[in-house]
């Protein structure tokens, strides 16, 4: 079990935008056009039945209570991509700045000065500030939701990790291509220290702790046993 409070937690949503994770941009449009249709529409599924309804809880309840919200995205800062890192230049990933496969989903879109990271790489921690930026606001925990589960979200939690970061993954807020591939992800995450939890099982703790709401007090979370 793990003792924290949501004022020394942040909520980090990683590409959660139109070019990762919307049937008709970036990445699912050029997959739909390559003809990996089922493909496309497993990982679509699973974001509209899934991951969007409990990120939309779990943003729900972080900024009830004074916990930090941390968006993440793919968008590079020139309109040719100059400044992406290399593998996201040699895979051809590129969202120029402003553009519409930039911005997160209407439907989870940052509120008030949430802070939203730009990044042309994997991992948030080797492309923002992000460290910097929680060290400044204390927040010595992060739960990781978001896509794609083997790629930006498991970068972002074994970096966390690895910089001594309280670190969890909401794997019912994540998504990847397949069954296997998630799975495969998720162990890869809990051997670099990653907590892997549901979204279910936290909420059910917060509301049992009577976290969900009501008068701003300080507010200890003590998460459930890993999945």
């Amino acid at each position: 079990m793990t003792n924290l409070t949501y004022e020394t937690s942040a909520l980090v949503v990683v590409d959660m935008q139109y070019g990762d994770a919307h049937r008709a941009w970036g990445l699912l449009k050029d997959k739909r056009a390559a003809g990996l249709v089922e493909e496309v529409e497993r990982y679509a599924c699973r974001l509209d039945d899934l991951v969007v309804p409990n990120i939309q809880r779990l943003l729900a309840a972080f900024r009830s209570n004074a916990g930090e919200v941390i968006y993440v995205r793919i968008e590079s800062l020139t309109e040719d991509g100059r400044d992406r890192g290399p593998e996201h230049r040699a895979r051809g990933i590129h969202f120029p700045p402003g553009s519409q496969e930039g911005k997160i989903l209407d439907e989870i879109a940052p509120v008030g000065d949430e802070l939203v990271l730009s990044k042309t790489c994997g991992s948030a921690f080797r492309g923002t500030n992000i460290e910097y930026l929680l060290r400044n606001m204390q927040r010595s925990a992060v739960f990781v939701v978001g896509v794609v589960t083997g790629s930006c979200v498991k970068a972002t939690a074994l970096d966390a990790a690895a910089r001594g970061l309280t670190t969890m993954v909401i794997e019912d807020a994540t998504a990847t291509w397949n069954t296997e591939m998630q799975r495969a992800a998720l162990e890869a995450m809990r051997s670099g220290g990653v907590q892997v939890l549901s979204t279910e099982s936290v909420l059910e703790t917060l509301a049992r702790a009577g976290l969900a709401g009501g008068p701003q007090v300080k507010r200890t979370l003590t998460l459930p046993n890993p999945v």
